[in-house]
């Protein structure tokens, strides 16, 4: 009896599926009940059953008696949707949005979309115990329920983007720092791609040629080392100063207590030094500064380093802040994907490499 109630549904949904296709039209007639039993195989009950949920739906109509009519084409389920839907996927999960860059990206690309119509999903769900997008991109996709894709770094940012090429998805890389080197582009994606990048080399070298204009010796960075940002930071400062006269000291504040990060800044403050404070040290430092009543020494320079910095007015007036701009990001994210679905729906070829870099740059307090 239970095969039986799954099968009208098995039978019903394939039923749904023919009245598509082109050669029924409305006012034609279904096979007799006794035909429909001998091709499925089941009893009177069962293609009754299925015969009376098509009727619920209003596609035919029966009549005790005779043959059941087709009234109307069955609506393809995909295309109920409305507008056109983007999702965002990155590996962040969103506490504070006031403090998420990924929140601040979403955010100046629903801007950017919204002109045209278009929505967007945020899927900031993925974490170390469930670090990979790929498998909930081939979800969305199988459901059609995203049109294209936003995607901000993932550990398998790769293998989503030879994925959607595959089906031909459209889909841009919004990434706040040079972590995708261009070889690896024409290699893993045949160059097919589109992303909005941060210049970083450059601006950081010429951020350290003013310092070292300024009679700054050493940069005295201090991070979580735990944390790829920071680490990122490092290699990025130690570029920039090779063959500046200037050195690099890196603090590593893996779990450091406010107290820590107090002490660090006091015995590391100097008139020839830089503090550079990188990522989440920002957001302590900044607490103990307006809320404990804490200062720096007036000659001591002082730098915030945030990839994103979405709140920044909280410090601009007071530091150095050494960042990118979501909103441009987001800007020019969805003036990228606009052009893909305009060459899509146009049945052009896939695009080549298009690669938008944005500096980095100083706001703010100036040094």
């Amino acid at each position: 009896m239970i095969r039986e109630n799954i099968k009208f549904r098995e039978i019903a949904e394939h039923i749904r599926t023919e009245f598509a296709k082109p050669h029924w039209q409305p006012g034609q007639k279904l096979d007799s009940e006794k035909k429909l039993m001998d091709r499925y195989g089941v009893s009177r009950i069962t293609i009754r059953s299925a015969l009376q949920r098509l009727e619920a739906e209003g596609i035919i109509a029966r009549e005790q008696g005779k043959r059941s009519i087709l009234l109307q084409k069955p609506v393809d389920k995909k295309k109920l949707r409305r507008g056109i839907n983007f999702g965002l996927i990155g590996s962040e999960e969103i506490v504070d949005a006031n403090q998420s860059d990924l929140a601040q990206i979403s955010i100046n690309i629903i801007r950017g979309i919204s002109e045209w119509g278009a929505m967007l999903s945020l899927f900031p769900f993925l974490t170390e115990r469930h670090p990979d997008a790929l498998e909930f991109v081939k979800n969305l996709i199988t459901r059609n329920l995203v049109d294209g894709f936003f995607i901000s770094f993932t550990p398998d940012f790769l293998e989503v983007g030879e994925y959607l090429i595959a089906k031909e998805i459209p889909f841009v890389y919004v990434l706040q720092f040079e972590q995708l080197p261009l070889d690896i582009l024409e290699n893993r994606l045949n160059g097919r791609c589109a992303a909005v990048l941060a210049e970083e080399s450059e601006p950081t070298r010429r951020l350290v040629r003013q310092l070292a204009d300024q009679n700054i010796r050493k940069i005295i960075l201090l991070g979580t080392e735990d944390d790829y940002f920071p680490q990122r930071t490092y290699d990025l400062f130690r570029e920039g100063t090779q063959g500046s006269g200037v050195e690099l000291v890196s603090v590593p504040m893996i779990g450091a207590s406010l107290k820590k990060i107090i002490k660090a800044v006091g015995d590391y403050s100097r008139p020839d030094h830089c503090l550079l404070l990188s990522n989440a040290i920002v957001n302590e430092f900044d607490y103990a500064m307006e809320y404990l009543g804490l200062s720096c020494p007036e000659d001591t320079q002082v730098v915030l380093f945030r990839h994103f910095t979405p709140n920044w007015s909280r410090w601009e007036k007071k530091y150095p802040v050494f960042c990118c701009d979501p909103l441009l990001f987001g800007e020019e994210a969805a003036k990228l994907m606009y052009q893909l679905i305009l060459e899509k729906e146009a049945g052009t070829p896939p695009p080549e490499q298009r690669i938008i870099r944005l500096e980095r740059f100083l706001r703010g307090h100036s040094l």
